[in-house]
């Protein structure tokens, strides 16, 4: 091959792929993800023609068994197969690899998408992994499948939430390629955390599934560094996936962040899904079941629960099934008590047998909004009118992501906001001050309330930071606060009535010795649907350190959707100390990209 079509072919889409090259924009010049030496025969990892010559020469070579870099790197073979005259070895045996390839029944890729977690940083806005299918799930049932994940090892020594972020923010976490079977991970999302989980079957030809599995195999030992908002477990399936899908180049549309419901909707838009499978989490299957008992039924449930002594005298099938499902929940979220759970779900099972019920068909259909077509985008701006102590400001804000209370609810989860990057500035069109001048930059903010009942008992909770106006003594300035809430929500009706304690640390000059610390309570209602949402708060917290002043503040929101990407949003707070009061309205039209 003469010299310019081997530098030509050595920028190939799809041989770049398998090097996990990326081009930079401003020099130009390819540089790959992978951080393990020994992937690179030619030792560089910034020279894909260099490398492709080093492989072309390790294919020629006579090395025999599982050190033979047809056995080392299959995918890369059969790349190169298809430009050069090369010929596998008849009495080489890649026994390693065989065994790798064994382990799956590759026929099919699904992509699985798990819903955000709020309980652990690195699924806070959701999860990807690949599961390997036959086409034939009689013979190969999909429970038995294996997945393929990536994420982030970070350590028994990483208990630090502080230094977690941080490490996870710079890409000082390796990334780990792992594989599990799919009931395994039901368990873990479904049943643990409490996650809808959605399957997405895409469009690959066994032959395509089977290269992707080799290439998995060539990089399963490599190292990658681990960031959370860009090379994360979405981004690095989806350059997994371009080694199949070269002439998408999946990678490139994800240059700055990568939200694993973006790379859903990237393979959607690339017509790479074939079909979608939605998965409720176990405890809304549960809640499902529960709402069709008879009142009779109910009464024997719950007693069931409460005394498990009384087993012997409960001999409805429906409401056997449903105390084990229950029980094996519960399981999962409340290891302290794991062996009694575990305990009672073998005494149901026993029972059922000993009585001869069968099982019922379980007749509960759950659906939900599809993220990818009913759920706003993550991006947001916003621009409205602001009243703040008797003086009018035009406001700009802009959001990096995720979804907050008063956002567009559909595909997204009830009583959950995430909030990161939230910045809004407001212009002065009379300059009776700064012309433009910071409101608020909000860095992180979670919000979980997670109604309790008799079933499960979740704590509500919540962290933030921001930098922000605050009623300081008799002026309102800007001032760097951390704060953290925990509490208890129930369902009022078609309300969330929620209550908890709030603390939290403040810097800034307009403080007395530049710093304090306050803490109080808070209690509020919190009424969303597809359509509208609307909320209200009242909160009083005492500063601890340097006065003993009080802070007390009431605040209500409402949001309505235009259309999906689209809603208009209302807010007055009213906050109040011993020396000074301020009032605050603003109106504001939010859009989604």
């Amino acid at each position: 091959m003469p010299p310019t079509a081997l530098a030509s072919l050595a920028t190939a889409p799809q041989w770049l792929a398998l090097l996990h090259m990326q081009k930079n924009a401003l020099t130009g010049t390819y540089h790959s993800e992978v951080d393990a030496k020994d992937f690179f025969l030619s030792g560089k990892k910034d020279d894909s023609e260099a490398e492709l010559n080093a492989t072309l020469q390790a294919l020629r070579s006579p090395i025999e068994g599982n050190g033979s870099a047809w056995c080392r790197f299959p995918a890369r073979a059969q790349f190169l197969t298809q430009y050069f005259s090369l010929h596998k070895p008849e009495n080489l045996h890649c026994s390693a690899l065989d065994y790798w390839r064994s382990r799956f029944s590759a026929e099919e890729i699904t992509l699985v998408y798990p819903d955000p977690y709020l309980k652990k940083i690195a699924s806070i806005f959701g999860h990807t992994f690949l599961r390997i299918d036959a086409r034939d799930k009689n013979t190969h049932p999909v429970l038995l499948s294996q997945t393929i994940s990536y994420y982030a090892d970070v350590g028994a020594a990483d208990n630090s939430t502080v230094r977690y972020i941080a490490k996870g923010l710079t890409g000082h976490f390796p990334g780990i390629i792992d594989l599990a079977p799919y009931f395994e991970k039901l368990r873990a999302y479904s049943d643990d955390q409490d996650r809808d989980i959605r399957e997405y079957r895409l469009t690959f030809t066994p032959e395509k599934v089977r290269l992707f599995v080799d290439h998995v195999w060539e990089v399963r030992g490599s190292s990658f560094n681990y960031f959370f908002l860009d090379e994360n477990c979405s981004y690095r399936l989806i350059s997994l996936l371009d080694v199949i899908t070269p002439t998408h180049n999946l990678r490139t549309q994800f240059t700055t962040h990568t939200i694993p419901v973006d790379t859903v909707k990237a393979l959607q838009a690339q017509g790479l899904i074939a079909n979608t499978q939605y998965i409720p989490s176990a405890r809304k299957r549960f809640y499902a079941q529960l709402a069709q008992l008879t009142p009779s039924q109910q009464v024997a449930f719950k007693k069931l629960l409460k005394t498990p002594a009384t087993l012997d005298n409960v001999n409805d099938s429906t409401v056997l099934a449903l105390a084990e499902n229950y029980r094996s929940i519960q399981v999962q979220v409340d290891p302290a008590k794991k062996a009694p759970h575990n305990l009672q779900v073998n005494q149901l099972v026993q029972h059922q047998y000993q009585i001869k019920n069968s099982v019922p068909a379980v007749k509960t259909p759950i659906t939900a909004a599809e993220p990818t077509t009913d759920g706003h985008d993550m991006l947001r701006l916003q621009t409205g009118w602001q009243h703040d102590s008797g003086k009018d400001y035009l406001v700009l804000g802009g959001r990096f992501a995720y979804h907050d209370f008063h956002d567009p609810l559909p595909a997204f989860q009830k009583g959950v906001q995430l909030e990161v990057l939230d910045f809004q500035l407001r212009l002065d069109p009379y300059q009776h001050d700064d012309r433009v001048s910071l409101d608020r930059i909000r860095w992180f903010a979670v919000q979980s309330y997670n109604p309790s009942d008799v079933f499960f008992q979740d704590a509500s909770w919540g962290l933030s930071a921001a930098r922000q106006r605050e009623l300081i003594h008799e002026k309102t300035s800007l001032v760097n606060i951390a704060e953290g809430y925990r509490g208890i929500t129930k369902n009022c009706g078609n309300l969330l009535c929620h209550a908890e304690i709030i603390g939290g640390a403040l810097t800034g000059s307009a403080l007395d010795h530049a710093w304090d610390m306050r803490a109080g309570a808070r209690a509020g209602l919190l009424y969303q649907t597809p359509y509208w949402s609307w909320s209200a708060d009242m909160s009083q917290q005492y500063y601890l350190i340097n006065d003993s002043d009080k802070l007390t503040t009431f605040q209500t929101e409402a949001g309505y959707r235009l259309t999906r990407d689209l809603s208009v949003y209302f807010s007055y707070a009213h906050q109040e100390t011993y020396a000074a009061q301020r009032d605050q309205f603003l109106i504001s039209l939010r859009s989604f990209f």
